[in-house]
């Protein structure tokens, strides 16, 4: 196993035109991160409605704007997504797009 994996990143990076916070800044973000989830999920869990698809845009966004991990962010964030999607009882859904223009579609939402 590779001795950065599952730790915070500690380098600088840039993601396209994102350049994601400093590493020092990395945990900070990470906690106020969970604790919006937690605080945004029980009313967007209550019933299905347009509060519940935010949860999921919101706790796809800013996890990946974040981009704690040097490497393997987006298999992370699917990762989580599913686990959130079965917390939901929603039907399974393909999260990584398998052709160009669905990958260029994904890019251009994020």
């Amino acid at each position: 196993m590779s001795d950065w994996a599952g730790r915070w990143r500690p380098i600088e990076v840039r993601v396209g035109n994102l350049q994601p916070p400093l590493p020092h800044e990395v945990p900070l973000r990470m906690r106020d991160y969970s604790l919006d989830l937690r605080a945004r999920w029980p009313e967007a869990t209550a019933t299905l409605s347009d509060l519940t698809l935010e949860l999921l845009a919101f706790a796809e966004g800013r996890f990946l704007t974040i981009h704690p991990f040097s490497d393997f962010n987006g298999r992370t964030i699917r990762l989580f997504l599913r686990e959130l999607l079965r917390r939901l009882d929603f039907p399974r859904v393909i999260l990584e797009p398998d052709t160009d223009a669905g990958r260029a579609a994904y890019f251009a939402a994020l």
